[in-house]
This record gives structure tokens, sequence and C-alpha cells, in this order.
């Protein structure tokens, strides 16, 4: 992301809105606004990035500030890149987009401090509303230039496109039925390169499954027979006579896979054969469903979007449904957008945001689960807190993989307990927010195993190590630190080997193995902190 000193600040004329003020928030919004320096509509493809991706190491909670200026965006669309935390001031005719997507009407009148409690983490009994995970993308805020400071930089469209690939691999799982299903509005994001890209991916991965579930229907034909099938059509039988044919006209049901459906299918395989020649894998997924579907027919593609409302409302599988639309988008080269460019209005097109404590949640279930050892799941049910009249379950339950349920969350079963936390790591337990101590304390003795909080770190070259100090000494329960690698742009998981996490789970359920991992804690000589 280039950025340029702005010379000729105007904060007056400026709006300031603030990205996922709380820092539990990534996401991207299309907004499409008239730039008057170029006398043209432009698209604007803004992305909020992970603050773990920041380049500046250890400032994850530093809130940068740009300026949008109309004369640094020439193109018809542009993609911009913010982090979680940072503001943005742009000009008042662009606001109105924006403003769509705040929290609420009213402004909040200070932005969130770099080290504020509620950014850095849950409280005792937090909803998910608390935290930030329910928080609208954006918030409207007063200038930051009246509490002084650095002047902020003119943000630039983005050169390198790794951050925005990695974004989408990051979250490809979770924006399935997004792009599969998508709202009005939300087909234009897939005019952005890299959401394209993974659309086209998708597309095919999500037909592959289809293919092996295919069966052939019963069509409605009409052809010339020398016997009699189905309903003899009467008005070809005068023809006949003065023909003198032998073949009588029938109507009739045929079994046959050559569907027009199929036909939209294998035409789209085609068409994204030649966008992912540069993806090997892909590729070798498109030319293995188009040699399943031989024995569809290739039609022609406006004959194909012609029979669009007749076939559509046809389909009765709704996944299939899902997937011809595709299909039709694929084939009319706009990918997923549904209206005409002149037709939309000024403003917000789309927006959406995936909470980031629960991506990390679901990043450490996943990469727990590609272990041989153990298994994770989110419980269900089961042992909670209660604070304040909320309801406080545990994020992450591990048991054994050879337990005789897989991802069981059965206390029985279950021999270490995980509290995600989506801010950079205190170092020791002790150092931790004291609402954090008391919370996994709590958890380790309610569930008689040990428990942890796990954080994510963008310093991948030292080994994770686990940190403990118990809790309760009458009850022999213990509590503790565990960091993690966040996945960095172009990882879709936790940068770990299996072997690896393997032996840093099986060293926090032993405390004594765990105090011979870290080097720095004496196993005989832990006392307690409560």
């Amino acid at each position: 992301m280039a950025e340029t000193q702005h010379d000729s600040l105007t904060p007056v004329d400026l709006v300031w809105f603030q990205a996922s003020g709380r820092g539990n928030g990534i996401g991207l919004t299309a907004i499409r606004v008239f730039n008057g320096a170029y006398d043209m509509h432009q698209v604007l493809f803004i992305y909020i990035l992970p603050k773990f991706w920041r380049e500046v190491s250890g400032t994850q909670e530093t809130c940068s500030r740009y300026t949008l200026i109309e004369s640094d965006l020439p193109d018809p669309r542009v993609t911009l890149v913010l982090f979680e935390r940072d503001a943005l001031g742009v000009p008042s005719t662009w606001a109105a987009g924006l403003r769509r997507v705040t929290s609420s009407n009213n402004k909040d009148f200070s932005p969130v401090p770099p080290q504020s409690p509620q950014t850095n983490g849950e409280t005792w009994g937090d909803t998910e509303h608390s935290t930030g995970a329910t928080d609208k993308l954006w918030a409207e805020i007063v200038s930051p230039l009246d509490s002084g400071g650095d002047l902020p930089m003119s943000l630039q469209p983005v050169g390198s496109r790794e951050p925005v690939d990695g974004f989408w691999q990051l979250v490809r799982e979770r924006v399935v039925p997004l792009i599969s299903d998508p709202p009005p509005g939300a087909r234009l994001i897939l005019h952005e390169p890299s959401a394209r890209k993974l659309f086209l991916e998708l597309f095919l991965r999500l037909l592959g499954e289809q293919v092996a579930r295919r069966r052939p229907h019963f069509l409605s034909t009409c052809e010339p027979l020398n016997a009699v099938r189905g309903r003899i059509i009467v008005d070809s039988l005068v023809e006949r006579a003065m023909r003198r044919s032998v073949a009588i006209w029938c109507e009739f049901d045929s079994l046959d896979a050559n569907t027009r459906v199929w036909q939209a299918l294998r035409a789209a395989v085609a068409h994204c054969s030649n966008e992912v020649v540069s993806v090997p894998d892909v590729l070798e997924l498109a030319v293995e469903i188009d040699a399943r579907l031989s024995d569809v027919s290739m039609e022609p593609v406006h004959e194909i979007l012609r029979l669009e409302p007749m076939v559509d409302p046809a389909i009765h599988d709704r996944d299939l449904q899902k997937l011809y639309r595709m299909a039709l988008s694929i084939l009319r080269s706009e990918v997923l957008l549904a209206e005409p460019l002149g037709e939309i209005f000024d403003g917000l097109i789309f927006t959406f945001k995936i909470a980031s404590s629960d991506l990390w949640e679901d990043l450490i279930i996943q990469a727990i689960a590609g272990t041989t050892d153990f298994c994770a799941a989110k419980p269900e049910s089961g042992r909670s807190l209660f604070h304040g009249g909320q309801r406080k379950s545990v994020d992450i339950a591990v048991s054994l993989s050879n337990s005789e349920e897989e991802n069981s969350t059965d206390a029985s079963r279950t021999v270490l307990v995980l509290d995600a936390k989506y801010k950079p790591s205190p170092g020791l337990l002790g150092s931790a927010q004291m609402s954090d101590q008391y919370q996994i304390y709590a958890y380790a003795n309610l569930w008689g195993v040990p428990a942890f909080l796990v954080y994510p770190t963008t310093r991948q070259d030292g080994h994770p190590r686990p940190d403990t100090r118990q809790a309760f000494n009458n009850r022999g329960q213990y509590a503790g630190i565990l960091v993690l690698p966040f996945p960095g742009p172009g990882q879709s998981r936790i940068p770990l080997s299996a072997s690896e996490l393997s032996h840093i789970i099986r060293g926090a359920t032993d405390w004594k193995l765990v105090a011979e991992v870290t080097r720095d804690i004496d196993p005989d000589a832990i006392v307690s902190e409560m």
C-alpha cells in the first residue's frame, strides 16, 4: 500500500471514519462515488485486514490515519487496503456510502485509543456485542487531527496484491455462502481480481462435488419413430401422409443427462479453464469435470442465456440452482454483476464483516483437528459460567482423538480447554488483564482440566511455549497462556506442523512437561496466584 504525505489538508472538508474500531473485524466494503477530479464514477473496494498483518512489528494496536483524495484515484475501479482500527478521512461528498454502514446515526465522539481496555480484550462476562464481534465494520468519528500528532498520509491504491490475495485465502471457508448465493449488490465484488480468482476456484470445487451426484432426468422429447412411443403428434400425420413416410412423430419422456442446466455448467467450466491455467490443481479439476460431462452437449452461450427465465425456476435442487446462477454469471463475463454499472446508484454497494475473534477460534480448531493425537470443537452445551446475568462458555474443548466419539465435548473426555483471545499476548499469565486471569482460572476449576488463554503472534521464529501458573492449590488445576503464530498473507492455516502442535498441546495437558518445555518454571515450586 503506497502512501504519500498530504500537503494540503483541509480538515473541515473531511469526514472521518474508523475501520473496526475495537480491532475485532476484517472485511470488505464497496462504494460507488463520483470523482470530480476526473469527472467519472468510481467503485472503491476498501479491504480491512487483520491488525496482526501490520508491517510495523509490535504495534498491532496502533491506529494509523489516512486521507482519501479524489486526485489520487484515476481509475474506474480502485482497491484500497486498511488495517483494523485505522482511521480514514474522506471528502464529504464521499461520506454518504460509509455512513450507511456505521453503527448508528450518531458519531462516536472520539476514536478508540490505541491501548483502551475495550480494544485490548474481553472483560469478564462480556458478550459478543461488548467485545466488538457484532460491531459494524465502520464507525464515524470526530476528526483525530484535533488531538494533534502527525499529519495523516494519503491512502493510495494497493500496489502488491499479496495482502488482498491473502485476505481471501484466510476467509475462504467463511465466504462460501456469500459467493455461492450472493445478495443483490454483493455481485460487484467479483470484479475485484482477487475475489474473482477465489470465485472461479470455488465454483469448480462445488461443481466437482455436484457432478458426483448427477442423475439423469426425464426430458420431454419429440422425434420421428418407426414405432409409436408416448403420444402421437396428430398434426404431423397430415404431413406424413403427403410425404408417404413411415416414421411417426411422437412426444415422449426420455431419460437423459444432457439438460439445459448441465449445458450451462459445462460451458462455464470451459470458460474457467482459460482463467485458471496458472493454478495447476484447479486446472486439473476443471479438466476432470469437463471429461465427466462429456455426454453433455456444448451449446452457444447466447442460447444458454436466452433460456435462463425458463430454466432457473424449474430447478428444485437448491445447491444445483446456486451453481447454475454462478455459471450464468461466468458466461456473461460479468461475474456476479446483477446490474449494469450505469444503473447502480452512488453510495454503498456492498459490505461484509467477519469477526476476527471468531476467525481465530476457527483457526485454532482447524489446526488441532489436523493433528493425529487430538481433536477440538466448540462446546454446544455443558458447563458455563455466569456473571451479570450473562452465560459464558469456554471457546474450545480439546479431547484425545481416540475418544469414542470424535470431536466430542463431553467433560469426561476433555483433556484441555482453551479460550481464544484476539489481541497481543501479555507474555506471562500474571501480566494478563485480571478479568482474563479470573476467567481462565474459573474454567480450569469448572472443567477439572488445564485451561489456557490462546493468543496470536506474528513472530514465527521462536517456538510457541505454554506458560503456566497453578490456580487453587487445593483443587490441583492450573491455568496458563499459549501463544500460536497467526497466519500471514497467503496462509490459510496456523503455520505449525501437526507434530509441533501435538507437542505443544501434549505439554499443555501435563504441567510437569510444560515446566520442562518453558525451562523457567520449577514444577515443584509453583504457587497459587489466587
